[in-house]
């Protein structure tokens, strides 16, 4: 499993991903959401990764061929707002 603090985060242009990482080894996408989640997708291979950052949209991409197909796991909860 990658650590967290160890990830090289690539910014992409979209409305709720703030960025992306896939790690060849454990066959993994990682997405950074805006509000801080990190959810990790698998198996991802570095061709479905190559369709992903090529798309025109990235978050419809993401949504279509990789949420609603992917095993995801939560990582980080993100921004945690106070009371």
């Amino acid at each position: 499993m990658i650590s967290l603090e160890n990830i090289v985060w690539k910014k992409v242009e979209s409305s709720q991903i703030a960025a992306v990482n896939f790690d060849n080894k454990e066959q993994a996408l990682f997405i950074k959401f805006k509000r801080g989640q990190i959810w990790q997708y698998t198996p991802f291979t570095f061709q479905e990764y190559g369709k992903l950052q090529n798309a025109s949209s990235i978050g419809k991409h993401f949504y279509s061929e990789v949420k609603k197909i992917k095993t995801g796991i939560k990582l980080s909860d993100g921004i945690r707002f106070k009371k």
